[in-house]
């Protein structure tokens, strides 16, 4: 499962975040995020207003087959 944590530093491209996490999906083809994570993740980039990093998160999401998600972002976070 990936924490918050993982997925902020992912998406600060956090060199060894991504080579990890991307190796580990490449190998597993998936990856669990939780939803409590997602939300994290979106309440704190919306917090700051972080229009394009709540895209990249977006795309992010949609470019893995994840679990335990389901596409809860909408109007309220773009």
């Amino acid at each position: 499962m990936v924490d918050s944590d993982i997925l902020s530093y992912y998406m600060k491209k956090q060199e060894n975040v991504v080579k990890n996490l991307d190796d580990y999906i490449n190998d597993k083809e998936y990856v669990y995020i939780s939803r409590i994570s997602v939300v994290e993740i979106l309440v704190g980039l919306k917090f700051r207003n972080a229009v394009r990093q709540i895209r990249d998160f977006n795309a992010l999401i949609r470019k893995y087959r994840t679990f335990g998600y389901k596409l809860i972002i909408n109007r309220d976070f773009c």
